[in-house]
C-alpha cells in the first residue's frame, strides 16, 4: 500500500514551527533588556500576538518557503530578509493604525528585527543541514528504481538527488535502451534492461518505480502494468506520458510532477490510524504475552530442552528481510527434517504443512499451535514496525526466492499476524495461488473497517480452532 504525498508544503513544516518558535523567543528582548514598564506589560503580551499573526500572514501571502533545499546561502538570505521584514512591517502599521505605539520602544523593536533577521537565516541554513540526516536514516526509506534512457539519466539523476523533502533513495537504474547492466551514473547502479527490469524487482526490495524519459521514447504499457500487478507502485512523468495512466492521482515526486497508480493508493491519515491501533494492539499483546511465558515457557523447556523462542528470517514488505518470533513448539532439529517430510506436502505450491507433523512437540506444542499462543510472541515485530496485526502471511526465504513475478503482490503490504487467509480455513487453503489471490483482495480493499472486521473474525476463529496447524 502506498501513502499518497499530498501536498508538498508539509515537507516544510519543521521550517514553520522553527521560525514561529524563535520568533517568540526573541519577542522576549524587550523583557529580557528591561523596556518594558510594569503598565506595558499587557500591550507587550499583544505585540506577540500580533508579530505570530503578521508572521502567519507572510507565510500564506509570501510563500517564503518555496524551493527552500534548492536556495544557496544569498538567495536565502534574500528569503530571510524579504520575511522579517514583511512581518515587522506589518506589525508597525497594526501598532499605528490601532494607536498603540506608545507603549512600545522604538530601540526595542529595532534589535529585535536586527535579531530576527540573523537567527533566522542561520535556523535555516541549520535546518537545511539536518534534515536530510534525518531521512537518510530514516527507517520509512522507500526505495525507488529509476527507468530512463541513456540520454536523460544524468540530468533526472540530479534532480531527484537534489530534493531532499522525501524519505526516497534510488537503489538503482534501468536504461530503456540499453543492452548491458554495467557502470554507475552519478553513484547509482545500473541493475537492469527494460528486459529484466520484473526479474530485478520480483529479487529485490523495490517500492516504486519513476518511469522519466525526454518524452522521445516510448515506454511499454504492458511493463507499467507488470509493474502495478507485481504491488510496484509506479510514478510515471507527466514530461514523458505515453501510457494510459487512468486510474492514478497526480502529485509530486523529487521535483517532478507525475502520476501515480498502484495496487492501493491511500492517505496518510487512514496510515495513521492503522500504525495507532498497531501500537496499541502490541503492547496490550505484549502484556499478554509476558504473562502466558509465565506458564508456558516451563513446560516446552521440560518438553524440549533449548531455547524458547524460535526466531527465523522472514520477508516483509516488498521484500525487506526481518527476524519473526514465536513461542517454539517444534523440536530443536525440526529445520533438519523438514526435507524429510518434503513428499507429504499437502500445499500446492511453495508454502509447506503436512498433516500431523511428527516435528511438533507433544501436547503443549500441539496445544499452542492450535489456540494461536505460539504467535504471540510477534507482538514485538509489530510494535518495531516489521509486522502489521493485520496483513499478508509473511514467507520464509526458501519461498521467496522461488517467486513469480505475480507472487509478490502480496508483499505490497506489512505481513501480518492474522489476515484473511487465516481467518478463511488457514491451513484448510492447500492452493498457494488462491492465498496469493486472497491476499491481493486483502490489500486491493484495504481499509480501517476491513481490518477490525479481520481481528474480530480472528478472536472467533481461534477460540473454534477454525483451520488450525
Amino acid at each position: 500500500m502506498y501513502k499518497l504525498q499530498g501536498s508538498q508544503w508539509k515537507h516544510c513544516f519543521h521550517f514553520v514551527l522553527a521560525d514561529i518558535l524563535l520568533l517568540q523567543i526573541i519577542l522576549c528582548i524587550p523583557f529580557i533588556l528591561g523596556k518594558v514598564a510594569p503598565s506595558a506589560v499587557r500591550e507587550y503580551l499583544l505585540l506577540q500576538f500580533i508579530i505570530t499573526l503578521c508572521q502567519v500572514c507572510a507565510i500564506f501571502f509570501l510563500n517564503p518557503y518555496s524551493d527552500i533545499y534548492k536556495r544557496g546561502y544569498l538567495k536565502e538570505m534574500k528569503a530571510v530578509f524579504l520575511q522579517i521584514t514583511f512581518v515587522f512591517a506589518l506589525t508597525v502599521v497594526v501598532i499605528f493604525l490601532s494607536k498603540n505605539a506608545s507603549f512600545y520602544s522604538r530601540l526595542s523593536l529595532l534589535i529585535m528585527y536586527a535579531t530576527a533577521l540573523v537567527l533566522t537565516y542561520f535556523g535555516r541554513i541549520f535546518m537545511k543541514k539536518l534534515t536530510p540526516r534525518i531521512f537518510k536514516n530514516a527507517s520509512s526509506n522507500r526505495n525507488v528504481l529509476l527507468v530512463t534512457t541513456n540520454q536523460t539519466a544524468e540530468e533526472i539523476l540530479q534532480t531527484l538527488q537534489g530534493d531532499r523533502t522525501d524519505s526516497f533513495q534510488i537503489c538503482g537504474i534501468v536504461l530503456l535502451n540499453g543492452s548491458n547492466v554495467t557502470g554507475k551514473i552519478r553513484g547509482v547502479p545500473v541493475v537492469a534492461t527494460a528486459q529484466n527490469m520484473l526479474d530485478y524487482i520480483v529479487s529485490n526490495v523495490v517500492d516504486e518505480v519513476f518511469f522519466c524519459t525526454d518524452g522521445s521514447m516510448h515506454v511499454d504499457d504492458q511493463l507499467i502494468n507488470s509493474c502495478v500487478n507485481m504491488g510496484v507502485v509506479i510514478h510515471y512523468g507527466l514530461e514523458s506520458l505515453h501510457a494510459d495512466m487512468s486510474g492514478g492521482v497526480m502529485e509530486n515526486f523529487g521535483g517532478y510532477q507525475v502520476i501515480t497508480r498502484g495496487l492501493k493508493l491511500v492517505s496518510a491519515r487512514d496510515l495513521f490510524f492503522k500504525r495507532l491501533i498497531d501500537i496499541v494492539g502490541s503492547l496490550v499483546g505484549l502484556f499478554i504475552t509476558g504473562i502466558a511465558a509465565l506458564f508456558i515457557a516451563p513446560v516446552i523447556y521440560i518438553k524440549s530442552p533449548g531455547p524458547i523462542f524460535f526466531s527465523q528470517t522472514r520477508v516483509g514488505l516488498n521484500g525487506r528481510p526481518f527476524t519473526i518470533y514465536k513461542f517454539r513448539s517444534m523440536y530443536m532439529d525440526a529445520e533438519k527434517r523438514k526435507q524429510e517430510l518434503m513428499d507429504q506436502n499437502k500445499m500446492s505450491g511453495f508454502m509447506f504443512k503436512i498433516d500431523d507433523d511428527p516435528r511438533i512437540i507433544k501436547g503443549i506444542g500441539t496445544f499452542i499451535r492450535k489456540t494461536s499462543i505460539d504467535e504471540l510472541p510477534q507482538m514485538w515485530n509489530v510494535l518495531k514496525g516489521d509486522m502489521s496485526l493485520v496483513g499478508t502471511r509473511p514467507p520464509t526465504m526458501d519461498e521467496y526466492r522461488q517467486y513469480e513475478h505475480h507472487h509478490k503482490a502480496r508483499l505490497a503490504t506489512k505481513p501480518g499476524i492474522t489476515g484473511i487467509w487465516q481467518v478463511n480455513g488457514r491451513s484448510d487453503i492447500t492452493d498457494f495461488e488462491k492465498v496469493v489471490q486472497m491476499d491481493n483482495y486483502y490489500i486491493q480493499n484495504w481499509s480501517i473497517g476491513l481490518d477490525i472486521k479481520l481481528i474480530l473474525k480472528t478472536v472467533l476463529v481461534v477460540f473454534r480452532g477454525d483451520g488450525s496447524v
